[in-house]
């Protein structure tokens, strides 16, 4: 009788432990995490110092991932979203301040650019994507809110140097200047390109963090005006001038 009900209970836990894992075994798995970089809270920029890495990331906007430096290295595993046919925008990716230590989809035909600053990537395989070289450039604007002048009225323009520019994809990557020292710099600007009869009245140069006014000498020769700076004049990196 013993014998009997030990086999009966020996039966049962052997039929509760299977049971047991047949349920476990239908319990969803904790997937590693995935988003995409336009999901709140990123919203388009992933900093190390306010979130911590996703496990995987799919670049479906313009992304700056920044703030991952060692030993907070960025071990991301990165896919581009990107149907040919059915989507045919293309991501402008921004790595500043990031040591990358995951892997990223080859993405060279499918023509999203990858810009790193300030940092370094072990796996990345540079004939397998396309890497961005910024370049230097004056960013023109007219005042916030003006797109019209009434003749006979001055209206001011400004001039803000430098800023990097990604000419692949025609736009400005960093407002806030280069990441090398600038030399030797002639300004040209000709108020005759822009097809309307515009005469120059006067102008300001200073530096755009302090407002102290730059040394430099003036030129207006029919319209087409040229502001030189000295030869030991230099902007250094990630600073500014306003004309």
């Amino acid at each position: 009788m013993i014998q009997v009900q030990g086999a009966v209970l020996k039966l049962w836990t052997k039929l509760l432990i299977a049971a047991f894992g047949a349920l476990v075994s239908l319990l969803p798995v904790d997937a590693a995490l995935a988003v995409n970089c336009s999901d709140a809270p990123y919203n388009g920029v992933i900093d190390g110092n306010s979130v911590s890495a996703p496990d995987q990331i799919q670049i479906d906007t313009n992304c700056t991932i920044r703030n991952f430096p060692s030993p907070n290295v960025l071990g991301t595993n990165f896919s581009f979203y990107t149907q040919p046919g059915g989507n045919d925008e293309r991501w402008l990716v921004v790595f500043d301040n990031v040591v990358h230590t995951g892997n990223m989809s080859c993405n060279n035909v499918a023509g999203h650019r990858i810009w790193f600053t300030n940092g370094s990537s072990t796996k990345i395989q540079e004939g397998c994507q396309n890497l961005l070289i910024p370049v230097e450039k004056i960013d023109k604007q007219n005042p916030a809110g003006q797109t019209t002048a009434t003749i006979g009225i001055p209206f001011t323009y400004r001039l803000t140097i430098p800023v990097l520019y990604d000419p692949a994809f025609g736009v400005v990557i960093n407002n806030s200047g280069s990441l090398n020292d600038l030399h030797g710099i002639t300004i040209r600007d000709d108020l005759n390109e822009t097809g309307a009869d515009l005469t120059y009245v006067s102008h300001a140069v200073y530096w755009e963090g302090n407002g102290t006014p730059v040394p430099h000498t003036f030129a207006n020769a029919g319209g087409l005006l040229t502001f030189a700076f000295p030869s030991n004049f230099v902007i250094p990196s990630s600073d500014q001038i306003i004309i």
